[in-house]
């Protein structure tokens, strides 16, 4: 079985896959490919978070 490359899983993470459904289809039976979108899962939200409290971090140290 060929394993999903990590851009194309990160790409599915962000709702830009080209095809969706196979993506799908392949998870529901490659436990490898699933365990590394987990991770990615982990360190995509994690980035959003350090992004949102720079964000937060500029916004007050702007009011001052």
């Amino acid at each position: 079985m060929e394993h999903i490359d990590e851009e194309e899983l990160e790409r599915y993470i962000l709702k830009h896959a080209c095809d969706e459904a196979r993506i799908e289809e392949h998870l529901l039976v490659c436990h490898h490919c699933m365990d590394v979108l987990e991770r990615l899962e982990d360190e995509i939200a994690v980035m959003k978070m350090a992004l949102e409290s720079s964000k937060t971090g500029k916004s007050a140290r702007a009011g001052r």
